[in-house]
């Protein structure tokens, strides 16, 4: 009540409003506890129903297996360096191509950034 079906949408122009409340209904039926609570706290007026369907969607992230990400490794056929190291790298070189057209903000910002990564820089890499 007082929330307009457009504002219900979340994500995907292709999922209908209702399909997502179905979806939370048909899961309430299946027996999922989480979505029973769900509906009990809109039936209350606790939650309004984009609350309840956040709150569906964050459930089901939670419960995916998340592995820890691969910072460095060695592709074993290419020899190369794999990882979120090689990528940040090739960021920071593109960010600095680009340093001339920065605001003051954005520079000094960065700035204490890289004073913080240069403290914690091996010996090796000075």
């Amino acid at each position: 009540q007082g929330t307009s079906l457009r504002r219900l949408l979340l994500g995907s122009a292709e999922t209908s409003e209702e399909s997502r409340l179905d979806t939370l209904i048909t899961k309430d039926e299946e027996g999922d506890k989480h979505a029973t609570e769900i509906l009990e706290l809109v039936a209350t007026g606790k939650l309004t129903l984009v609350q309840a369907i956040r709150s569906l969607g964050g459930k089901i992230t939670k419960e995916k297996l998340r592995t820890d990400p691969v910072y460095l490794d060695i592709d074993g056929k290419t020899g190369q360096p794999t990882g979120l190291f090689p990528k940040c790298l090739i960021t920071i070189a593109n960010t600095f191509s680009r340093w001339e057209k920065l605001d003051d903000s954005a520079r000094r910002e960065v700035k204490a950034a890289w004073k913080e990564v240069m403290t914690k820089l091996p010996k090796e890499l000075r």
